[in-house]
């Protein structure tokens, strides 16, 4: 959600529409992931265009770096030791969860995704 969200972000500061920075940040994941899925890393490589490959090859690791990954070593030791399974508890218990969701609903993102599945998934 984070690197979708930053994603998004990040063009709408560089002055992307709203609408147009959604379907690169967000549907763009969408579709990537479904050819990873299907065909594998490689296999999406070789059915994106020859920019989006180029990008791909040379872009993701100077962004999702090193320090990225020792971050996410941290957290998930936190998961093994149980760390994060009690501040999970208390903070559930103390009903701090709505506040979170309440961010999230109210972030432009998904105010720009609600106008957007709007149209998209209209019924007839």
């Amino acid at each position: 959600m984070e690197l979708i969200t930053k994603g998004w972000e990040t063009l709408v500061e560089m002055g992307y529409q709203p609408e147009v920075a959604y379907f690169e940040a967000l549907n763009e994941a969408k579709l990537i992931m479904d050819l990873i899925w299907r065909y594998g890393m490689k296999g999406m490589l070789e059915r994106v265009s020859v920019t989006a490959r180029y990008g791909g090859l040379t872009v993701g690791n100077k962004v999702i770096d090193g320090e990225v990954k020792r971050k996410m070593r941290t957290y998930a030791e936190r998961v093994v030791s149980g760390e994060f399974t009690k501040e999970w508890l208390k903070f559930y218990k103390e009903g701090n969860i709505e506040e979170l969701m309440k961010r999230v609903s109210e972030h432009k993102i998904e105010e720009t995704g609600r106008k957007i599945r709007e149209i998209i998934f209209r019924e007839p």
